[in-house]
């Protein structure tokens, strides 16, 4: 299985200012790093998106205009915990920041899924009698309570079976927001392998990581 770091893990949808998101920038606000002290980091261009981001220690940050991304570049628990690190500074450093919500987010491919599994997936209504089936994509929105939102796609092209997770929870203001189980990296990521496990089959523990910074 392989999970796809390429996509952001946590996601703030809001309204921000790209233009405060300078490397200067984020190292002493986000990163807490001291004004003298150097830190190494890495530009990745992602030419699909159009855009460009920075990586520090391995997690990487974009601004856009609607959304705050956040990605992480292994899936090692300190990269998760900093990931979260990092997503609290952001609280920290713009409380008053317009925002409707969190996601965190993850995607997986299997390119060579079991048949059970791609036969699971087969829509049922006969689209083939129309013509070829030429890839297929499951949606489905699930209330997990107290607001919090699962939307978990399917999808087989071309043979390869990816699962995307988003973990959605709202969020009335930066201020009085504070990080739990349902917006931090890890436990998401375990609620992710679990539901894989449970309706596929699948270990996700057993991952090639797919990343920016490893292209």
């Amino acid at each position: 299985m392989i999970w796809d770091l390429r996509q952001p893990t946590l996601v703030f949808a809001g309204a921000f200012n790209p233009a405060i998101f300078s490397p200067a920038w984020i190292v002493k606000n986000l990163y807490k790093v001291p004004e003298g002290i150097e830190v190494e980091g890495i530009f990745v261009s992602d030419i699909e998106q159009q855009t460009t981001r920075p990586y520090f220690k391995g997690v990487g940050i974009l601004a856009q205009s609607q959304r705050l991304s956040i990605f992480i570049d292994d899936p090692s628990e300190a990269t998760m915990t900093l990931g979260d690190t990092i997503a609290d500074a952001v609280a920290e450093a713009l409380p008053h920041t317009p925002v409707a919500g969190i996601g965190v987010n993850f995607l997986f491919a299997d390119p060579d899924p079991d048949a059970d599994i791609i036969d699971k997936l087969a829509p049922r209504d006969a689209p083939e009698k129309i013509g070829q089936i030429a890839g297929t994509e499951i949606k489905t929105a699930l209330d997990l309570g107290e607001g919090h939102i699962l939307r978990l796609t399917r999808s087989i092209q071309d043979g390869t079976l990816s699962l995307a997770f988003n973990y959605h929870t709202p969020i009335a203001n930066l201020a009085e927001w504070t990080a739990d189980e349902w917006t931090t990296i890890k436990p998401r990521f375990d609620a992710a392998c679990k539901v894989a496990a449970d309706l596929y089959n699948i270990d996700i523990e057993s991952l090639i990581v797919n990343s920016a910074l490893n292209q």
